[in-house]
């Protein structure tokens, strides 16, 4: 048996009798299914690193913003304190004393109707 009886080629197709293919030099195939996918990969791997980098400033930037908050709330708790303080009766009838001012009599109170 020669080695031509042996291998029976299909001129057309570059393929064996038994089904087995052989692929050509220049099949398009891999490059053709090949390159969407990495495309694909490609832009998936870039956008996850630029959503990472974008959750990434926004947790920064809540962190940034709750201490804030806890500064202006300490802040907000002092000036209560110092508004109740100053609103105090005591303490406006003291001030009233050194300017020379003080509570009106019964007569200087007067009543105004309504319309």
């Amino acid at each position: 048996m020669s080695d031509d009886q042996f291998y029976n080629y299909s001129a057309a197709e570059g393929r064996t009798e038994s089904g087995t293919g052989r692929r050509k030099a220049n099949d398009s195939l891999p490059w053709g299914l090949g390159l969407p996918i990495i495309l694909v990969i490609s832009l998936s791997v870039v956008a996850s690193l630029w959503f990472g980098w974008k959750i990434d400033k926004g947790l920064g930037e809540l962190a940034r913003n709750r201490h804030e908050i806890v500064s202006e709330t300490e802040v907000n708790s002092q000036l209560i304190t110092r508004r109740d303080g100053l609103l105090a009766k005591e303490n406006i009838v003291k001030k009233a004393a050194v300017l020379g001012l003080f509570p009106p009599t019964d007569k200087q109170i007067r009543k105004i109707k309504k319309p």
